[in-house]
């Protein structure tokens, strides 16, 4: 079984790159690396690159990049996917930083690059922004999520987490609660982007950054249900919804749940499947209601 270890990067599409540029650099504080081909790179801190912006006539979700370890060449990692049905295309030099890369296109609607290294400039953290620690996971829409978790399970060796009813599953390939969540929707996009912040008094300097740069926060910051991580959200660049958190679970896949947690309301906390109505510990209330974004649907 392959071991994908982590959420890289993810490409990003943009009528406007100039409004998406200011946004993720000069207020979540993402550091440019390099513009190639119409597409801009931006770093977190250490890698090339963990998140790439292209203009496009239209916003969208484009490529979502995973880390698998060199243990496994990426032929084999070819090979492996084949026999569940997916198929996939080798590629060199796709993109900057990344001598190689596997693509798996029209999974549930959505593109998958696997690689093995990308280069380490470490630009450095930014100063006086939001200032994520790092890119945390990304929630699509899938019009067939049966075999986009398929591909991840199965082809990629995700394990599930944690459910909201029938519609809404999580999947982590790490530590992390989650590293990607999987919504039935009749259409594939993205619903979130996630960043980690560094505890939670970041969530209030976050807050107060954004009110600077007249972003509103959306929902929260409030405790989660599914993930127990403290958690707001608001629109960033072309209305995509942003998610800044900290305090995710931590999943022990050997044992089976997560590490414990005096908020936890199960002890051990194992995967469970959360009704709709419980997404807050805390039952917190706003007029933006995070469910119906959950089923594409315009926020109250």
């Amino acid at each position: 079984m392959p071991n994908v270890f982590r959420l890289a990067y993810v490409d990003l599409a943009t009528p406007s790159l100039d409004g998406a540029r200011g946004y993720y650099q000069e207020v979540l504080g993402l550091v440019p690396v390099e513009t190639a081909g119409g597409t801009t790179y931006l770093s977190l801190g250490l890698d090339h690159h963990n998140l790439a912006l292209h203009q496009a006539p239209r916003e969208g979700l484009g490529a979502i990049g995973l880390q698998v370890s060199a243990a496994m060449p990426l032929a084999d990692l070819a090979k492996h996917l084949h026999k569940l049905g997916f198929t996939s295309e080798l590629k060199s030099d796709a993109r900057p930083g990344i001598a190689s890369l596997l693509e798996v296109r029209d999974v549930g609607g959505h593109c998958f690059q696997i690689i093995a290294n990308m280069a380490t400039p470490a630009p450095g953290f930014a100063t006086g922004k939001v200032g994520p620690l790092k890119l945390g996971h990304v929630a699509v829409l899938s019009p067939d999520p049966a075999g986009l978790l398929r591909f991840l399970n199965d082809g990629l060796g995700f394990v599930a987490t944690d459910w909201f009813d029938q519609f809404v599953t999580f999947v982590t390939c790490n530590r992390d609660h989650h590293v990607m969540n999987v919504t039935v929707a009749p259409f594939a996009t993205l619903h979130h982007l996630a960043f980690q912040l560094n505890g939670p008094e970041h969530q209030v300097r976050a807050a107060d950054l954004l009110t600077r740069h007249k972003v509103p926060t959306l929902w929260g910051p409030a405790r989660h249900t599914a993930g127990h991580n403290i958690a707001s959200y608001h629109h960033g660049a072309d209305k995509a919804l942003i998610e800044l958190f900290n305090d995710l679970d931590v999943f022990d896949a050997e044992l089976g749940y997560c590490e414990p947690r005096p908020w936890h309301g199960d002890l051990p906390q194992r995967p469970k499947r959360w009704p709709l109505t419980e997404m807050t510990r805390w039952d917190t209330r706003y007029e933006f209601s995070l469910a119906a974004v959950q089923f594409g649907l315009p926020a109250a």
